[in-house]
């Protein structure tokens, strides 16, 4: 690392390979008045990240810049602190200031890839990726980048393409038959992105990615047992994995087995990762399911207050208020979520619900044929619509509506209901 002939600076760096942090930055501001001055600033800000301290590093490495302009690494550990602080726009041009100077810095090249592709620039993201790819310490992470950089800009035939092109060169690359099922999964391909992660787990059997989402697509065919398998011999390898163990919950709550799911949603919440509101919220939807109607109330308000810009919490409070029978405070749920969220069909639905309950059904014909016209049919909407001509006594279109839902969804169980309440009468 040292760069100096100062030996104070020489032996500040030793200290820092071998953990001495206290040394290191002693010896290191020892010789910060010397002619070295911008290597020994450049040293007092590495130690302040390694510490933790990403503003005082942020403010040292910056200095050290200043003092000599010409060190490309000092431009890209700044890069590297000001992402760590969630400033993408001034990483960028910290990363593109140390490619300036060291066109060959892959590293950098890499970083100024995901600091524009955070930003939305895609173009300028691939960009960077693919000038990072001629460089060798980062030509494999670049190639994957690439892939993952066309997948989030929606470049889905692209992406597949490219990492096909990567597979095509290296057939035993575990993460690369990853991110192709992650494309092809995209595409609703999911039996073969399923062989995608199934390939890659041959490859590397404790991959965690892979073992994860064969767990989510099985789930979405409806394969439980699999599903359920896949997540258990992740969670044998990989016991804090929170979202594995939430996602086997809903697996087990879809089976039935809603003491087991319970179990697991324990574990989960009681973790100290950001899945714990995720379980939370999962725990509040067992509670519905369990007509433990007070607990899921308490359990969406808190997921509220931890995601407060979040819906799914809002509407799940909304659900558990209206099943309370609480009509007027769910229309003040729903009144808060759509302040923070307005124009969403989920909003509009809750209100509806709520004006059904609370017998406004004039208001809430009116909202239901609003989210009709402005976001198509669904089985909940004319769902929705059939309750509200039932209640009015216009049995007849009740009975229609309720059969458009079951034409959408033929499982639909509130629309069956209302056929079977209407049949009987």
């Amino acid at each position: 690392m040292a760069s100096s002939t100062d030996p104070r600076i020489q032996q500040a760096w030793q200290s820092a390979e071998k953990g001495d942090l206290d040394a290191a930055e002693r010896l290191f501001e020892a010789a910060n008045g010397g002619p070295d001055a911008a290597e020994a600033t450049f040293g007092r800000g590495s130690i302040a990240a390694r510490r933790g301290d990403v503003a005082r590093a942020i403010d040292l490495l910056a200095q050290a810049c200043r003092l000599d302009s010409s060190v490309a690494l000092h431009h890209y550990q700044l890069g590297v602190a000001l992402v760590s602080a969630g400033r993408a726009d001034s990483a960028a041009a910290s990363f593109r200031e140390c490619v300036r100077i060291d066109p060959a810095f892959g590293e950098s090249w890499f970083n100024l890839g995901h600091a524009e592709r955070s930003r939305g620039r895609f173009d300028d993201a691939l960009e960077s990726f693919r000038r990072a790819a001629d460089c060798p310490r980062t030509t494999d992470a670049a190639q994957l980048a690439v892939s993952q950089t066309l997948r989030s800009a929606g470049r889905i035939d692209d992406a597949i393409a490219s990492i096909r092109e990567s597979l095509a060169r290296r057939d035993e690359w575990c993460d690369a038959w990853a991110e192709l099922g992650l494309c092809l999964a995209t595409k609703n391909d999911l039996r073969t992105a399923a062989t995608c992660w199934e390939r890659a787990l041959e490859i590397e059997p404790r991959h965690a990615d892979s073992r994860f989402h064969l767990g989510v697509v099985f789930g979405m065919l409806g394969e439980l047992e699999r599903a359920e398998s896949c997540y258990r011999a992740l969670l044998r390898e990989a016991p804090q994995h929170g979202r594995a163990r939430v996602n086997l919950a809903g697996v087990l709550m879809q089976r039935g087995q809603l003491d087991d799911a319970e179990r697991e949603l324990l574990s989960a919440a009681a973790s100290p990762g950001p899945e714990s509101a995720v379980a939370l919220l999962a725990m509040a939807d067992l509670r519905m399911r369990q007509e433990r109607l007070a607990e899921a109330e308490r359990a969406y308000r808190q997921v509220v207050q931890m995601l407060p810009r979040e819906l799914r919490p809002r509407i799940g409070l909304v659900g558990s208020l209206l099943a309370l029978g609480r009509g007027g405070e769910a229309l003040r749920e729903v009144d808060s979520a759509e302040s923070i969220m307005p124009g969403r069909p989920e909003c509009a639905e809750a209100r509806a619900e709520a004006l059904v309950l609370l017998s406004r059904l004039d208001e809430a014909m009116q909202v239901i044929d609003r989210v009709l016209a402005g976001h198509g049919p669904s089985a909940l909407r004319h769902g929705l619509r059939g309750r509200v001509l039932e209640a009015m006594g216009r049995l007849a279109e009740a009975r229609a509506a309720f059969e458009a839902s079951l034409a959408i969804d033929s499982g639909f169980a509130p629309s069956a209901d209302g056929l079977d309440r209407l049949g009987r009468a």
